[in-house]
């Protein structure tokens, strides 16, 4: 198997664009989130099992409730947040015009 990676000083040098070459547009620079997303894409890959790679996450978030009840008033609140962000977007955004 082929194994890309990605250092993170080659995406910080000057010569990379950064320095305003007008040539090469903003979006096509790598940052260094865009290495870090290569990096997990890369473990991923290499995980056999990822239900067994993922249980002690798992288990620690649903160590934060208690009961069913719990979790659904959680995902409850966290669905009216997501609700309320996209109104105040949506404003924020007529606003502007």
């Amino acid at each position: 198997m082929h194994r890309c990676t990605v250092r993170i000083t080659d995406l910080q040098s000057p010569s990379s664009g950064a320095q305003g070459n007008p040539a090469r547009p903003k979006t096509e620079i790598p940052t260094v989130s865009t290495a870090h997303r290569a990096a997990a894409h890369e473990s991923w890959a290499r995980t056999e099992n990822r239900t067994t790679r993922t249980a002690p996450a798992r288990k620690a978030f649903d160590a934060r409730f208690p009961n069913e009840n719990a979790r659904k008033a959680y995902y409850l609140r966290l669905s009216m947040a997501g609700v309320a962000a996209r109104q105040a977007k949506r404003a924020a955004r007529t606003a502007g015009r």
